[in-house]
């Protein structure tokens, strides 16, 4: 099932898709963000359910080919006039953002401009040996993927993590994962940075990375366990800002097709 939300008093609006965590739901996801998410009046909330309350990465219940799950959801709004698709930005926590960075090193699609990962850098599946992969099938991980479609991406990880730790190594998900600093700045190289990784900023409250003007940043929250967002006001103000801003990425939209009007009753994907 397929959740949405769409803003009442925006001709056209850009879209968030929502991935929940490992255990949840769309509908958990889309309900917090509708009750506190500015983005709720300017953008069209998307949130599906993974299937067993997951997305499939390794070794999760779902089996599913999550990433062509995303794009075809894509597809179907894209049929909606009042729904700039090529605008897409994703959030997700936790499995739901381990599912981003499969999206970003896997799918091509240009719809997709940027992305907010809560809780799980990249994995050392996903990205090793200086090379990302594409799981595959299987999940077998073994096919390099020498290019990646350049992307926005923030990264959020908690200081305390006891999941999926910031500093990196065994988590508790059964893989280990890239270190914080290590893990943004592979995604900065491989979305146009140029040089040696910038050193850490230190906050009162966090350590924040930035290349490429911001395009690609990541936060670390010094007392944030398995979750980040909705802990600290300024991290969450970045994190609204950034997936509201406009972007050089995004591609025109296709004026030459008409189309109806999308309402929240119009989608129910299984």
């Amino acid at each position: 099932m397929v959740h949405i939300s769409v803003p009442q008093a925006v001709d056209l609006a850009p879209v968030i898709i929502l991935l929940h965590g490992r255990g949840s739901s769309g509908d958990a996801i889309l309900g917090k963000w509708q009750s506190s998410s500015p983005l709720s009046t300017t953008h069209v909330l998307v949130a599906p359910d993974g299937a067993d309350q997951s997305w499939n990465i390794v070794e999760e219940p779902s089996r599913l080919n999550d990433v062509a799950l995303i794009i075809m959801i894509l597809d179907a709004l894209s049929a909606y006039a009042n729904v700039d698709a090529n605008r897409t930005g994703l959030f997700g926590r936790s499995n739901g953002s381990a599912l981003i960075n499969r999206i970003l090193i896997e799918s091509d699609d240009p719809r997709i401009v940027r992305g907010v990962t809560e809780v799980s850098q990249l994995n050392e599946y996903q990205f090793r040996n200086g090379c990302f992969f594409v799981g595959g099938a299987d999940n077998a991980y073994t096919k390099a993927k020498p290019k990646l479609v350049r992307r926005e991406v923030l990264s959020l990880q908690g200081g305390n993590d006891p999941v999926i730790p910031a500093a990196g190594g065994a988590s508790k998900i059964g893989f280990n994962v890239v270190p914080d600093a290590e893990s943004i700045y592979a995604l900065a190289v491989a979305f146009g940075h140029v040089g040696p990784p910038v050193r850490a900023t230190r906050h009162s409250r966090y350590k924040a990375w930035s290349y490429l003007n911001g395009a690609v940043a990541s936060i670390t929250l010094d007392h944030a366990g398995h979750k980040v967002y909705g802990e600290d006001a300024d991290v969450d103000r970045a994190t609204v800002d950034f997936l509201a801003r406009s972007s050089s990425l995004f591609a025109a939209q296709d004026p030459s097709s008409a189309a109806g009007s999308l309402v929240e009753s119009d989608i129910s994907m299984h």
